[in-house]
């Protein structure tokens, strides 16, 4: 299973799985939460990190590999 796009503002002619860069790629800060030490703001990043995913076309795609990658991602899905 290939993974995810990285995560980088890489140009929209390098992405693979869209002709647009997805949310992580657009806006890496928005998934930086393990960084927000306040546990309010920490859950309002959050939340604004799960709606950007939401509206992503490859979010299942992503999902499946960070599933089949827990030791990958940092702080599972």
């Amino acid at each position: 299973m290939p993974p995810p796009p990285p995560r980088t503002n890489a140009s929209p002619s390098t992405h693979t799985h869209t002709d647009r860069p997805t949310p992580c790629q657009a806006d890496p800060a928005l998934f930086a939460f393990e960084e927000v030490a306040d546990p309010l703001q920490r859950n309002k990043t959050i939340t604004r990190a799960k709606r950007a995913c939401s509206g992503c076309p490859v979010v299942r795609d992503c999902l499946k590999w960070a599933l089949a990658n827990p030791s990958l991602t940092r702080r599972g899905v």
